[in-house]
């Protein structure tokens, strides 16, 4: 009887140290996973208080109930959980706002999403959030929620020169007028959508899609003769 008390006894310990060694820091070697601490919880959880362990190991509740949540997730999502995402991993933050989801073919939905789409821990509680209030299918949140992305575009940006002899004319326009003038002269040859500025001493083309060297080779005699025709009419 005194060693199984003792056994359990000690092996209570290890699990405690092993928790300890595992939450509440950024350490990088870890001993348990996040799915291993949430089955070590729920396993102090039916001896003590979870309070009463969370305290002793340094954890607030609250997190320790994020942790508890991971439990709820289908064992194929519980698989891909870690400390961090990777190209194959969901972060403990990331699978916690999972668990929210009431079907575990949402669940398990969502989450490959996520490892596809490289979700962050925010666009995960936002894509649940969305699926809840909206009552929208969890695909379609997940879409809504990467609309929002930020779409980085390269822009082209062609800066020419305005020939001696029509600064002072283009110096009378205001920036407006010389800005339509440019465009209006340019708008055959140019890709779109494109964008133009003139001051009296430069021009400036910015497009979406590279001018074509052959363009570009004659483009200020071609502003050039444009704008003098445009003048001397």
């Amino acid at each position: 009887m005194h060693n199984e008390q003792d056994s359990a006894v000690s092996y209570d310990a290890d699990l405690k140290s092993k928790l300890i060694r595992s939450v509440g820091t950024h350490r990088t070697d870890r001993v348990l996973t996040p799915v291993e601490v949430a089955h070590a919880l729920d396993y102090f959880s039916t001896r003590e208080s979870l309070k009463v362990v969370a305290q002793q190991i340094d954890l607030e509740s609250s997190t320790a109930n994020r942790f508890l949540r991971l439990l709820s997730l289908p064992s194929s999502v519980q698989s891909v959980v870690d400390w961090g995402a990777s190209k194959t991993t969901l972060s403990f933050s990331a699978a916690s706002e999972l668990a929210s989801l009431e079907s575990t073919g949402d669940q398990e939905q969502a989450a490959r999403l996520a490892l596809r789409h490289k979700m962050t821990k925010d666009e995960v509680r936002q894509a649940v959030q969305i699926h809840r209030r909206a009552a929208m299918p969890i695909n379609k949140s997940v879409d809504a929620v990467l609309a929002r992305r930020p779409q980085v575009v390269t822009l082209e940006v062609f800066i020419g020169a305005i020939p001696s002899s029509l600064k002072s004319r283009i110096a009378k326009l205001s920036q407006s007028e010389r800005d339509s003038l440019l465009f209006s002269q340019l708008q055959d040859i140019l890709p779109r959508p494109a964008s133009v500025r003139m001051t009296p001493q430069h021009y400036t083309i910015t497009t979406e899609e590279p001018l074509s060297a052959d363009l570009t080779a004659d483009l200020d005699d071609l502003v050039a003769l444009r704008l003098a025709s445009h003048f001397n009419d």
